[in-house]
Formats: C-alpha cells, sequence, structure tokens
C-alpha cells in the first residue's frame, strides 16, 4: 500500500497526541507525506484526546476518510470521538485486554493487548512500525529524540517499552498479515510544521518585532512559538490580560514604526473589533492571525468552522476598511502572513489572516525551500514632505507617508475621531467623505498587486465549484478522484477582501452549473459572493454545514457526484 491511517485515542495522560508526532516526525524524515491531526475534550486539562496520522508515498492534501489502524487506550474515551473517527471496515483495531469494544466497530480486526505501564504510546508506536511498515530505525530514533531532555531512566523505560512493542508484535504477525502493509522509497526529509508555526515562522520572516496575545484555542502555540524566537530576533512578546488590550498593545508597537502582529480566535476578535476601526481610521499597520473555532460565544473552542467570515470582513463600527486573507494550507499559512505583514505596512490598513483549527493545529510535510517570501516595508516620510508635513495628505493611491514619532518635522495629531490632512479633529461632511474615500481607495491598489487566488481544474467546467480556506485540500482530493473527464473546475480566493471579483465573475460565467462549498450552517461565504459576483439565475447550489467535524475528501466526491448526475439528467431531459 502506498497510503495508511493510523489513529490514537485515550485519555489524558495516555500519550496519544504523543504517539501521532513520532510517528509523523520518522515518516517525515523518511521523506514520506505526512498529514497529522488530532482533537481534545473541551477541558483545560485532561480529559480526552485523538490524534490521526495520514501517511503516503504520494503528496496528500487533507486529512483521511477513515482510519485503517486504530490503537484505543480507553473506550470511553473513543465514545467521544465516535462521530469524528470513520473507522475503515477492514481496519485492524488494538485495544487494552479486558476493555470491549463496541458494537459499531464489529467486522474490524480486533487484538487485545497488554500495553505497558506509562509507556503504552511507545509501546503501540512500536508495534505499528513493526506491523505495518512504518520506518522502524526512525521511529525508534523519534522516541529517543521526544524524550532526549529527560532523565536516563525514562529514556531507558520508553526504549524498554519500545522493544515490548516489537515483541507483541512479532507474535501476532501472523493473525495480521501483510495486507496493510507501507511501501515506498526513501527519499529526502520533508520539513514537518503546524500552521500555527508556519504563521509565526512566517511573522518573523516578514520582519515581525513584536507580538502581543493572550492565548486562546485553537491560536495559542503563535504566542508561544514567537515567545521563544522574538527575543532571539531582538523582538518583545507581551501577554496581556485580554484580547482588548493586545490589539491596543500592537497598535501603539505598530506606531513607532515595528511591525507588530496579535493572534486569536472568534470571540478574541469580537473584543478586537472597535480597535480594527483605530487602525483603520489612523491608518495603522496592523496583522491580527484569527484560527477559527466553532462558534457563537465559547461554542466549541477545539472544533474548525468557517463562521467567523462575515465577522472578519465586517467587524467593527462605521465604514471600516480591511484586509482579509485566508489560507487553506500548513505552507499557505506562511505565505499568506508574510503578505498580510506586506499589505499591511505598503498601505497602512489593519490585514486579518483568516485559518481555522484544522489547518493551525495539523501537522503537514512541506518542502523547506518553499518557505521563502518578498518582504516589503511602509512608505515613511522623508525630507522634503516633513518640511511642511501632512500625514493624512489624500494621494491618488490612499497612502501617505508615515513619520515615526522623534522624525525631526514628522509631529503629527493622531486620534480615533475623524481628522483632516494633518491629522487634526473635524466633523465636516466634507472631511469625512474626502478621507473615507482615501482609506478605501487603498483596496484598489490591493487588488491590483494581490491578485490572490487559486483557480485548477477544467478551463470551462461543467461544474464549478467556488471555495476557501480548510475546504480546498479536500475538493482537491476528491476531483482528482472523480477524474478530469468529468469537467469540473476550481475556484477559491485567497484574498477575501478585497475579494477578485472580476476574475471570480469570469470563472462563474464559464461554468455550466455552480455550487459553493463551505464549512458554515448560514452559509456566510455564498451570501458574501452575492454582493460582488452575479450568479447564474439557474444550476446555483450551495454544499454547507456546520464546524465541529472538518469536510473530507468521500464527503465532498459524493457531493460532486451527485450534482454531475442530476447536471446530466437535466440535459437528457432538456434536449
Amino acid at each position: 500500500m502506498n497510503e495508511l491511517t493510523f489513529a490514537f485515542v485515550g485519555a489524558g495522560g495516555d500519550g496519544a497526541v504523543a504517539a501521532g508526532d513520532i510517528i509523523a516526525g520518522a515518516c517525515a524524515r523518511e521523506g514520506l507525506h505526512v498529514v497529522k491531526t488530532e482533537a481534545y475534550g473541551p477541558q483545560i486539562r485532561g480529559g480526552e484526546s485523538s490524534a490521526v496520522v495520514r501517511v503516503s508515498s504520494a503528496p496528500i492534501h487533507a486529512q483521511a476518510d477513515c482510519v485503517d489502524v486504530l490503537v484505543v487506550f480507553s473506550w470511553a474515551d473513543f465514545a467521544r470521538f465516535h462521530n469524528e473517527l470513520v473507522v475503515a471496515p477492514d481496519a485492524v483495531v488494538f485495544c487494552e485486554t479486558g476493555d470491549d469494544p463496541p458494537p459499531e466497530l464489529a467486522g474490524r480486526h480486533i487484538y487485545p493487548i497488554a500495553f505497558k505501564g506509562a509507556a503504552k504510546n511507545v509501546t503501540a508506536i512500536a508495534m505499528l512500525a513493526s506491523l505495518f511498515g512504518l520506518p522502524l530505525e526512525a521511529t525508534r530514533s523519534a522516541v529517543e529524540q521526544r524524550f532526549a531532555k529527560k532523565k536516563q531512566a525514562v529514556i531507558d523505560a520508553n526504549l524498554a517499552a519500545f522493544d515490548f512493542g516489537l515483541a507483541e508484535a512479532e507474535k501476532i504477525a501472523e493473525k495480521i498479515g501483510v495486507e496493510k502493509r507501507l511501501t515506498y522509497e526513501r527519499s529526502a526529509a520533508h520539513l514537518i510544521m503546524s500552521g500555527n508555526e508556519a504563521a509565526a515562522f512566517g511573522a518573523i520572516h516578514a520582519g515581525c518585532r513584536f507580538f502581543a496575545g493572550y492565548p486562546i484555542t485553537p491560536s495559542t502555540e503563535i504566542l508561544q512559538f514567537l515567545a521563544v524566537w522574538l527575543p532571539k530576533m531582538r523582538g518583545s512578546i507581551l501577554q496581556t490580560e485580554d484580547e482588548l488590550a493586545a490589539i491596543g498593545a500592537v497598535i501603539g508597537a505598530s506606531f513607532t514604526g515595528v511591525k507588530a502582529m496579535t493572534a486569536t480566535s472568534g470571540p478574541g476578535l469580537s473584543l478586537m473589533a472597535e480597535m480594527l476601526g483605530l487602525a483603520s481610521i489612523a491608518e495603522i499597520p496592523a496583522v491580527i492571525v484569527n484560527v477559527q473555532r466553532g462558534g457563537p460565544s465559547t461554542g466549541i473552542p477545539t472544533k474548525s468552522e468557517q463562521s467567523d467570515l462575515l465577522h472578519s470582513l465586517f467587524a467593527s463600527h462605521g465604514d471600516t476598511p480591511r484586509v482579509v486573507i485566508a489560507c487553506s494550507d500548513v505552507e499557505e499559512s506562511f505565505h499568506a502572513t508574510v503578505d498580510a505583514f506586506n499589505i499591511s505596512e505598503e498601505f497602512q490598513i489593519p490585514v486579518i489572516v483568516l485559518t481555522d483549527q484544522s489547518i493551525a493545529q495539523r501537522r503537514e510535510t512541506i518542502d523547506a525551500s518553499a518557505l521563502e517570501h518578498e518582504v516589503r516595508d511602509r512608505v515613511t516620510a522623508m525630507p522634503p514632505a516633513l518640511s511642511d508635513y501632512h500625514r493624512y495628505l489624500d494621494t491618488p493611491s490612499g497612502v501617505s507617508p508615515m513619520a515615526l514619532p522623534s522624525t525631526p518635522g514628522g509631529m503629527y495629531q493622531t486620534n480615533g475621531l475623524e481628522h483632516d490632512s494633518q491629522g487634526r479633529p473635524s466633523s465636516t461632511f466634507v472631511v469625512h467623505e474626502q478621507m473615507n474615500a482615501k482609506r478605501y481607495r487603498k483596496l484598489d491598489g490591493i487588488a491590483a498587486r494581490y491578485p490572490l487566488f487559486r483557480r485548477f481544474g477544467a478551463p470551462r467546467p461543467r461544474l464549478g465549484v467556488i471555495c476557501w480556506g480548510s475546504t480546498v485540500g479536500p475538493l482537491r482530493e476528491a476531483i482528482d478522484r472523480i477524474g478530469e473527464d468529468a469537467g469540473i473546475g476550481v475556484f477559491a480566493p485567497q484574498l477575501l477582501m478585497p475579494l477578485p471579483a472580476q476574475p471570480l465573475q469570469e470563472f462563474i460565467d464559464s461554468c455550466e452549473e455552480v455550487v459553493v462549498v463551505e464549512l458554515s450552517f448560514s452559509a456566510q461565504f455564498e451570501r458574501y459572493l452575492r454582493g460582488f459576483v452575479d450568479f447564474p439565475r439557474k444550476r446555483t447550489s450551495v454544499y454547507k454545514r456546520s464546524g465541529g467535524k472538518s469536510l473530507t475528501a468521500a464527503e465532498i466526491e459524493i457531493e460532486l457526484r451527485r450534482l454531475l448526475v442530476l447536471h446530466e439528467n437535466l440535459e437528457e431531459v432538456t434536449v
């Protein structure tokens, strides 16, 4: 087999997530392609957890449709994930001895194992490596590396558990057979990163030297990553008392000329809405990474959803121009963050990077050479403009040079009030209209300079699919399975505000039928698109549902095949 998917389920302390990390890291070092996802209960500490690792010798773009090999440390914990973990009909299942499996797993190949004490996850890892063709030596090395900072006794105990797992595998090898053994050729090692790590790395690459944030699932890893690395880059990090303070600190740092960023999730973005208006009217660069989770309110903190879209596009009172960039995978998290800084600095506007839990917390193999991106800086006021400096000078691009504090001749007044070109508060209609036009004019330049969208599949599609963010990966795989002869084309905008409306309209006009795919119960994406493009009156549909469970390639494939059949039947009736 050129692909297998492994899953681990257990309680806090069982090491299910750590087991997934170890297998993912070992396979990446051997040149295999990996997508590793994890899920937790809503508890702050402890509770159930799961990790799913999809391993393939060919490139992959999404999590797996189903699990081939399942390790269950507790069936009680598995019950909490049974709606999310689809276990293949011929799956191999390992569970603790004396623990009866649920009836829905009848027909699977179930093997009770006496896992070895506290290191049960390492025992399981060794068994899987031996029985299913994972790189054995690389896996053992990954175990050693995982515990390298522990006492020697801890390292020895885990290696002993690894050897115990190998011995257990030999006992049952003949029963299982080799039908599910991974075959591959070793190649150059891949880099493996999470979306949050990629976004944080992108910020550093772009020149970010100040981060302020408050921990919130599922964006906290950005704060943790930058807490380690920003001080090494002569930068600063501030953990604030809440998200409102975080965005205020970012705007303050940026006002002084430092590239600054914060990261949050839906509830935190709600608190930042007023400060988005301040960054917009004062024309101060600011980058906000919003990692979506299930909402509303505190909703489902540990699961994905695409339901912060309209909030990200329009939150804050008044007319508040901002830019919203979406990313669809881990690598794109890096590029989208650098683009966000480039746009924010160049056009002096707040930029939101919109991702979600399934991208941010999954670990994915990427090519290290892809982590390169052009970096741009803001336009600062220089002589002779400083001889009669107007901070908010109305320019054709909407961008006026920004003087940094202490710049000779660059003093100006700034605040959250409407103002004239010198920053002096004004409540007159004429000034307000002029300044609104100036600020919104920036969006035209951004749309022209950053035509960020993906279009793939049939050039003149029978069925055109419009999607964004984390739905792109499973959609790509679904189309590959259906085949190019089906005539399916895809348009996936990365720049959501301002939307690349003209190329999107051209795509829609080239399609015989259109479907919008999204993970939002209220179809936020489709509603937003209708404000900018004309859909055909007939043959337009929406495939949407709530989050809490990510869209899979199999789910999308079923829907696309259904639409293709309906299209064919409609053609026959018309003829």
